[in-house]
């Protein structure tokens, strides 16, 4: 039995398209208070270490400084971060900057979000959190079941 191919969708019209997205007006973004209230807590803590919050994401293997020390505006994080590789080395920075838990902590949700779902089923906070609780439990239990035992072995040839 053949399997039903999906139609595929074209937008042949960009220019209309683009025109009827400009004449929509401007968007308006509600922020709820929690998030402003994120923002200012970041800053506070920013003021309080007295250096500002650092970038953690490493740039692409072949990535060129796109601001040089020489020039008078604020240097960029990205840069900063291109320089320090360049002195260090890419394995040493990741774990001086800590990219490495960065990294885990998103092997970890990838891991949850294949296992357990993308999304939340439940409608209400609280069943919400026993979901997600329960979700957790759940690979963590697996984790613990399937973690290989690995090894050093030599090979005689």
């Amino acid at each position: 039995m053949k399997k039903k191919q999906k139609q595929r969708y074209r937008v042949r019209n960009w220019r209309e398209y683009n025109a009827a997205l400009v004449s929509r007006g401007s968007l308006t973004v509600w922020l709820d208070e929690a998030v402003l209230s994120g923002c200012e807590v970041l800053q506070k803590r920013e003021e309080e270490q007295g250096q500002p919050l650092k970038v953690t994401i490493p740039p692409r293997r072949g990535a060129r400084i796109w601001q040089h020390g020489n020039s008078k505006d604020q240097r960029l994080a990205r840069d900063e971060n291109l320089r320090e590789i360049r002195q260090k080395g890419r394995k040493r920075w990741k774990q001086e900057s800590g990219y490495h838990r960065r990294s885990l902590a998103e092997t970890a949700m990838s891991r949850y979000k294949r296992i357990v779902g993308e999304k939340l089923q439940a409608r209400d906070f609280q069943r919400q959190s026993t979901e997600a609780f329960v979700g957790v439990l759940i690979l963590n239990k697996m984790t613990a079941l399937g973690m290989p035992r690995s090894y050093a072995r030599s090979y005689a040839i």
